[in-house]
């Protein structure tokens, strides 16, 4: 097998011959001791079986290995037999060889994960990545014998330094999702708190005719789910093309074959975003509309907007507000587990727990 630049160079196509040049290696001397020397040069004669074509290798071979020609070990022994140098490849040492298993002086040996390989390294964690690798490095070697052998994950090691730049684009995104959250769930707000003043009247007649409190929290929920509903679908199927776009030309370069479909998870997040979100955005406006007297939403002639009165009260024998107690329990739940969570982050040395804990405080500060 040549690579794809060789063949271009030699002007050679598959089934050529060619003649190799090859240094015995030393491990040879374990198969036929009467070998002379095991610095000796040979010129073979083959033939091209294929071309490796640049990028099919996937990175299983490195550059060294790509720059020469790939032999399989058992021809490659026959052919020593039968050109080599019959001043070093003696009768003796023609039949060692030939009694000789190629597959017992592998030098190297690559191992994959099980399949499907690429759903391991799916993840923007490294640290998540690396225990699935370690598990599986970890088995095989102790059948092999961690004595025996000398482990080199090669594709982990790439990983490691890309680890810092998946973990602020996982920041980045968050901190965009979490603004594009506050921003649409600022919008419905806005939008309902309008609606509600327009049709005050309209819901001060209905009230009238004997519609309950909970038909007019049904009524202004539908109202947001009317919007909402259609943009969600219409984002997920937006998504799916836009994400099958983006993996399609990242397997292009990468030479993977990736899945285009959206994840769960996604969906379960724009599922948050596209129908949560709008109802939370609905609960001030709700408290609105049924907050106004009936003789306020059927006044038409009246200003709507009711003058900001301060009273100055005592605290003695005044009962704790509801909402403040709520309050203080929500910000000594936030001091807990940043308490919690931060020491172990730095105990574990997590740096995305740890990124996303600053944060939670930066927002909080907001």
């Amino acid at each position: 097998l040549l690579q794809e630049g060789i063949a271009t160079l030699l002007q050679v196509e598959v089934g050529d011959p060619i003649i190799l040049g090859v240094k015995l290696p030393e491990y040879l001397h374990s198969a036929s001791p009467q070998m002379a020397s095991s610095n000796a040069f040979f010129l073979l004669l083959s033939s091209v079986a294929g071309i490796i074509k640049d990028g099919e290798s996937g990175g299983k071979l490195s550059e060294e290995e790509t720059q020469g020609a790939l032999v399989e070990a058992g021809p490659f022994f026959a052919s020593l037999g039968d050109q080599g140098d019959p001043r070093l490849i003696t009768d003796l040492v023609k039949q060692d060889l030939e009694r000789a298993n190629p597959h017992d002086f592998a030098q190297k040996v690559l191992f994959n994960l099980p399949p499907p390989r690429i759903q391991a390294y799916l993840s923007n964690d490294y640290n998540q990545v690396k225990a699935r690798v370690l598990d599986f490095a970890t088995r095989l070697v102790a059948r092999l014998g961690f004595q025996s052998v000398e482990t080199k994950i090669m594709l982990l090691d790439e990983l490691s330094t890309l680890r810092f730049l998946a973990m602020f684009l996982g920041l980045i995104v968050s901190l965009i999702v979490v603004c594009l959250s506050s921003l649409l769930c600022l919008l419905i707000y806005t939008l309902l708190l309008v609606s509600v003043e327009q049709r005050g009247f309209s819901l001060g007649v209905l009230r009238m005719l004997g519609a309950s409190r909970k038909s007019i929290i049904r009524l202004i929920l539908m109202q947001t789910l009317v919007t909402s509903i259609p943009a969600f679908f219409v984002g997920i199927i937006a998504a799916h093309f836009l994400n099958a776009f983006v993996l399609s030309t990242i397997a292009d370069l990468i030479r993977i074959k990736l899945d285009f479909s959206l994840k769960p998870s996604a969906i379960f997040y724009a599922a948050c975003m596209g129908l949560l979100v709008p109802i939370l955005a609905a609960i001030l406006p709700i408290r609105k509309a049924l907050s106004s007297t009936l003789n306020d939403a059927l006044d038409v002639t009246r200003n709507k907007v009711n003058a900001v009165e301060v009273s100055i009260q005592r605290s003695t024998g005044q009962r704790t507000p509801p909402a403040l107690v709520a309050l203080g329990a929500l910000v000594a739940g936030f001091g807990t587990l940043i308490y919690y969570f931060f020491p172990r982050a730095l105990l574990d040395g997590d740096l995305n727990l740890l990124l996303f804990i600053f944060l939670g405080l930066l927002l909080s500060m907001i």
